[in-house]
């Protein structure tokens, strides 16, 4: 399978826009479906949610046509680590009965885009490193006075 940093850029910037949209606009629905208690502090923290899945939706939309680099892994790698941190929470909820099952559909969407931008982060860093030029021992090194 071959996965290009275009296409998973813009598949999770729409996921990132829904899911923003949903949690700004109808915060209720959203906590009804993941079957938790909606209240005041669920609307406080679902619109701080909203924003931070609005600014990455906006980083992985700018960066769709970056070329492979150092950003553009570390935009890869950021994902990946931000998707694994909300899957292994939503799972210790949803085992301490604080979520419903519905919270299992976005573990695996989040599991799933985790697994791409884990695969990008890989493939490209291992590309850089074939194309990186070969050391020459010091070579380069920042002399130090003794």
């Amino acid at each position: 399978m071959n996965l290009s940093f275009r296409g998973v850029a813009i598949a999770s910037c729409i996921f990132c826009v829904c899911g923003a949209l949903l949690w700004t606009t109808l915060p209720q629905l959203a906590a009804h479906f993941w079957e938790t208690e909606p209240s005041h502090v669920t609307g406080v923290l679902s619109r701080r949610y909203a924003a931070a899945l609005f600014a990455l939706a906006t980083i992985l939309y700018a960066a769709r046509n970056a070329e492979p680099s150092t950003a553009r892994r570390a935009i890869s790698l950021g994902f990946a680590v931000g998707g694994i941190v909300m899957s292994v929470m939503s799972i210790g909820d949803w085992l301490t009965a604080e979520v419903g099952l519905a919270m299992l559909m976005a573990v695996a969407l989040q599991t799933v885009m985790t697994a791409c931008f884990i695969v990008l982060w890989h493939t490209e860093r291992a590309a850089a490193a074939s194309t990186a030029p070969a050391s020459t021992g010091n070579a380069g090194a920042v002399p130090t006075r003794d």
